[in-house]
């Protein structure tokens, strides 16, 4: 604060934030540290010499004579140096009124100067003090520094203008405001370096009128001043190398010898710093290509984890490797980071998933290999039993908890042993009781027990909460509400009895329960049969069994499925002998004989699933390795899947008359009963493990158990984080192009007709404006300008229809030039927004003449008859700049490029067939072509029908030197092996850095130059470059989904990382 009485040569205001403090701070030490140079403070003594005040000093001598001497003059003292600044360092309080000392401080500166930012003007009290300042002195001595942002939101009203009286007309006096130019230094940066250093050299501008001095004077002086400096430096240099040069010349003779030694050792030393400096640079080369590679290693790594299923630790460690590279140095931006590294963070954390997908989600891991994993009802839990008889309830969406209970029946089989009562409680076997677990609170917490001996397992009716508890001797039905005991009974059968072996089953009404039981181990007789009873503890039904394996029970709404199996014996090494199987339907409440058998004579069957749909009269019954449907009216036999492998589970799909069968190697097989057809499909295409001993669906995932292991798979319906759903429609959708704005977005699709068919969206509220329908085959469409109006231009095999966005009004028709067949040639400039400088054209070849049709002026631009005989099967390839094209001849073998303006060939590719890049060229398997556009160069795709893919490094036109030069090939790059479609073409991003080649379902982002794949684009539809927003599809659904940076991703990896949550 202010001293009293204490005179400032200047008062500093400004904002205490971050940057302006460190202004001002700045400001302040220069200032006190600025002294004037000599030759100024010399001319203003001279001008400073004028009298002040004279006096005749009279002197009276011995002798009575008068002397008067000349008049004194009296000088004022020339200023130097700044002695005090005043700068406040706290924030005044919330008051009315200045304080007195800051007060004090202005009435005792001579300069008030003042820190501009946008922040300034919203200080009240830095306001207060400008306007304190210029009442208690003038605005003459008010000094600006520009911090921050720009004069007319830093500058306050209090420095830009003055009020001054104007007198009207009439007499009264009006006050206006009026513009004024304070004096101002700027010292604006992006660093704090660059603002000490604008300080610096604006400190001359704001200390030439605190010392009443010219700028230019001063400034003048001040490099004098340096100059005299460097003089005197180099004066004082020269002095010690003439001495040294005296005492060199004295000693010449005695250290000759030591001059030519010091000579070689200094070009020898001058060598080793060469070499050091190499050698450092090159460390530094190899230091960031370690570091690349490492980060690129695990990525791979990464991936690793992923296809084994612990995507959690795919995030991870591919998150790690781009961190690590960034805290290094080696990458800063993100076209700095490996591709790999990138593609497999992106792939991990499934960002531009459609949801078409089921694709691993995490991994729960026991401490041992799993024997039995059970679902609760709904899925919201599973329990496992592993080999050391360890009981764990794990919760799918959050691998974190895991409550562990112990049993002490370890030994026997515990599949029928342990139950879920609904989705929280859960039935243990302790010693000779049951006891019920309620798990809900992350711990199990035991609600009541059961007490039963010789306990071989439980059945839960789900839907009336009733339990029953079995033993040998018989049963018991309790309450689950309270564990109360609702009625026991016996088995009537004589010598036969329960086993933990024994088949159940509920119908899905949870009016009956069923169980089949066997001899005793005394009995003489071997005798099986399948009991059924209902809720009240009443027998309904009882049927007698041949076969001596009872394997499952099934019910449907009327009848009780029974599968039984028969082996006359085993040898080892052998297959089992004389297998036979007997899958039987019994009318719940009717006679003991069955409706009707089917008998398998060579294999066993063991599960059976019926069609839900109503009015499907499909059962389907799985063998080892093949499933059997059949009509379950009459047993009589439809069809036979074989799939050559272990089936593990076998189940209707989502209630329709299809069914799922999930074999050991992993597959998913989905059952089209209307086509009899095994439909092994995509929708499962990442299974962990070729030797799953179960498979089962809970809630919004599956799971799947190998065997001998003790981890556990569970997968999910895979779906980007920030995927959007834009509409559900009723159709196949194939591609779409957005207007400049973003605001329409056109998307094609096939009609029963398979002919061209478009749907019109406004992007903002999501809803379909208009569709069209028309009689002629779909090739392209874009939006261009059309009589100063965005249009979309739509492209069959007939016409160019010209189509207004908002109503779908036709505004043209133009007939198309055919003399053949019609060919559509992807040039991708179609693909381009109508503000682009590329010309729009549609392409396409009727076997004789390649017709371009140019959009901006609604005329043929180009009509090509090619010197060279084109074939029908020829693929056909033409750039954005359309100055040549390119043709595969499959006949020939070889690769044409064309010059559009006249049609000849002025480059063919392939007829040197010695040349080790063109013998890889085989244009009988070309599938399509299609060109990008890098910086510099530009690259032909090459598409093999297999998926394979040539790029080839071409000229931007046919001039350049490089133009299919040799070793600017790249026969199928690794980069490109394995990818999940056939590649048909090529599109821009925003900016242009990145592209997106695509096929008919996936695509690939890459980066645009070295083509490197960042990330896989599953079910593109298309891309709005106005926000960067790519669209897919699934299921007749629409999706959008953001371009995500990698700095979003690192924020999505690290959020995911630290919940454990998708």
């Amino acid at each position: 604060m202010a001293k009293d009485g204490v005179k400032y040569d200047a008062f500093i205001s400004y904002r205490h934030s971050e940057l302006d403090s460190f202004v001002a701070e700045t400001l302040h030490k220069q200032l006190e540290s600025f002294k004037l140079p000599r030759g100024v403070v010399r001319n203003k003594t001279l001008e400073m010499r004028q009298p002040e005040a004279k006096c005749s000093e009279v002197i009276r001598q011995e002798n009575g004579d008068v002397e008067q001497h000349r008049p004194t003059v009296l000088t004022r003292e020339v200023k130097t140096r700044i002695h005090r600044v005043f700068r406040d360092k706290e924030e005044l309080p919330l008051a009315t009124n200045l304080a007195d000392p800051i007060t004090e401080a202005l009435q005792n500166s001579e300069y008030l100067i003042v820190i501009c930012s946008p922040r300034l003007p919203e200080s009240m009290w830095c306001r207060k003090e400008i306007e304190t300042f210029i009442e208690m002195h003038d605005r003459e001595h008010v000094l600006a520094v520009l911090a921050e942002g720009e004069p007319d939101t830093s500058f306050p009203e209090e420095l830009l203008y003055r009020e001054a009286e104007e007198k009207k007309p009439d007499g009264s006096i009006l006050k206006v405001k009026i513009p004024v130019e304070p004096l101002a230094a700027d010292v604006r940066g992006t660093k704090r370096g660059e603002i000490r250093r604008k300080i610096k050299s604006e400190l001359l501008r704001l200390v030439a009128p605190m010392f009443d001095c010219s700028y230019d004077d001063l400034k003048q002086r001040h490099k004098e001043r340096r100059t005299r400096k460097i003089l005197v430096t180099a004066m004082s240099v020269s002095a010690v190398c003439l001495l040294f040069g005296i005492i060199s010349t004295t000693m010449a003779l005695q250290i000759k010898h030591q001059n030519t030694q010091i000579k070689m050792q200094s070009e020898e030393i001058v060598k080793q710093s060469e070499e050091i400096v190499e050698q450092s640079e090159e460390i530094e080369k190899q230091y960031q290509e370690a570091k690349r590679n490492t980060a690129i290693s695990r990525a791979r790594e990464a991936t690793g984890y992923l296809e084994e299923g612990d995507r959690m630790k795919a995030v991870a460690t591919a998150q790690d490797a781009i961190l690590d590279l960034a805290e290094s140095g080696v990458a800063e931006a993100d076209g700095d980071y490996p591709a790999e590294t990138v593609y497999a963070l992106a792939d991990s954390l499934y960002l531009y998933e459609n949801g078409q997908q089921i694709l691993p989600d995490r991994i729960l891991e026991a401490d041992t290999a799993v024997r039995v994993m059970k679902l609760s009802p709904e899925g919201s839990r599973i329990a496992t039993v592993d080999a050391s008889g360890q009981i764990v309830v794990w919760q799918p969406d959050d691998s974190n908890v895991r409550i562990e209970i112990h049993a002490t029946d370890y030994f026997s089989d515990m599949t029928n042993k342990i139950a879920f009562l609904g989705e929280d409680c859960l039935f243990v076997p302790v010693d000779d009781e049951v006891i019920l677990y309620n798990v809900s609170q992350g711990e199990a917490v035991p609600a009541y027990r059961i007490a039963c001996e010789d306990y071989v397992g439980i059945i839960v009716l789900q839907e009336i909460r009733q339990a029953i508890v079995l033993s040998r001797s018989g049963y018991q039905a309790v309450d689950c509400n309270d564990g109360s005991l609702l009625y026991v009974g016996q088995w009537e059968e004589d010598g036969m009895s329960v086993s933990a072996v024994s088949a159940y089953a509920v119908s899905e009404d949870n009016r009956y329960w069923a169980l089949s039981l066997a001899s005793d181990y005394a009995s003489e007789e071997e005798r099986r049969a399948v009991v059924v009873y209902d809720t009240d503890g009443e027998r309904l039904n009882s049927y007698e069994i041949a076969y001596e394996y009872v394997e499952s029970l099934r019910f449907d709404e009327e009848r009780l499925y029974i599968i039984s199996n028969h082996s006359e014996g085993f040898d080892i090494g052998q297959a089992s002998l004389g297998m036979e199987s007997r899958l039987q339907a019994f009318d719940i409440n009717g006679a003991g004989t069955p409706v009707w058998t089917y008998e398998r004579q060579a294999g066993w069957l063991y599960e059976t699933s019926y069609a839900h749909m109503e009015g499907s009269n499909y059962l389907l019954c799985s063998g080892y390795s093949d499933v059997i449907a059949l009509d379950k009216r009459d047993g009589s036999y439809v069809d036979t899947f074989a799939f050559g492998v272990e089936v593990v589970k076998l189940g209707n799909y989502s209630g329709s008359d299809n069914f799922i069968a999930f074999t050991r190697d992993g597959v998913w097989h989905y059952l089209n009963m209307q086509n009899r057809e095994d439909m092994v499909g995509t929708l499962f295409p990442a299974c962990t493990s070729s030797n799953v001993m179960e498979f089962a669906i809970g809630d919004g995932y599956c799971v799947t158990l190998p065997y001998n292991s003790r981890r556990m798979t569970l997968y999910r319906t895979a779906k980007g984080q920030g995927l959007e759903e834009v509409h559900q429609g009723e159709h196949n959708y194939i591609d779409a192009v957005c207007s400049t704005d973003g605001r329409y977005m056109a998307v094609s699709y096939y009609n029963d007709n398979y002919t061209a068919a478009v749907e019109m969206f406004d992007t903002d509220s999501s809803e379909v404006l208009w569709n069209y329908e028309d009689a002629s085959f779909y090739n392209a469409m874009t939006f261009f300008d059309y009589d100063g109006q965005e249009t979309l231009a739509l492209l069959t095999d007939e016409h160019i229809i010209v189509l207004e966005p908002e109503q779908g009004t036709i505004l043209d028709q133009i007939p198309l030039e055919i003399n053949g067949t019609f060919h559509y040639i992807d040039s991708g400039a179609e693909h381009r927004n109508a503000s682009k400088e590329e010309r729009q054209c549609f392409f396409w070849w009727d076997g004789e003449t390649i017709y371009g049709y140019d959009l901006s002026t609604m005329d043929y631009a180009y009509k090509i008859q090619p010197k060279e005989q084109i074939g029908y099967n020829d693929v056909i390839a033409v750039p954005d700049d359309q100055t040549y094209f390119a043709v595969a001849d499959k006949e020939e073998g070889v690769l044409r490029f064309y010059d559009t303006e006249d049609g000849e060939v002025f480059f063919t590719y392939g007829e040197d067939s010695a040349s080790a890049q063109e013998e890889y060229l085989n244009t009988g398997y070309i599938e399509t072509m299609f060109f990008d556009e890098g910086e510099s160069t530009r690259h032909l795709y090459i598409v093999y029908m297999d998926g394979r893919i040539m790029r080839l490094d071409v000229g931007v036109d046919q001039q350049s030197p490089q133009f299919c030069s040799s070793g600017s090939y790249h026969v199928n790059p690794e980069k490109y092996n394995g990818l999940g479609d056939v590649m048909r073409g090529y599109r821009y991003t925003e900016g242009d850095d990145y592209a997106i080649m695509h096929g008919n379902i996936d695509a690939y982002l890459l980066e645009r130059n070295e083509g490197d794949i960042l990330a896989h684009l599953h079910g593109f539809l298309g891309y709005d470059s106005s926000d960067g927003t790519v669209y897919l599809t699934s299921n007749r659904t629409i999706y959008r989904i953001p371009l995500y940076t990698l700095q979003q991703m690192n924020e999505i990896a690290a959020d995911v990382r630290k919940t454990g949550q998708w």
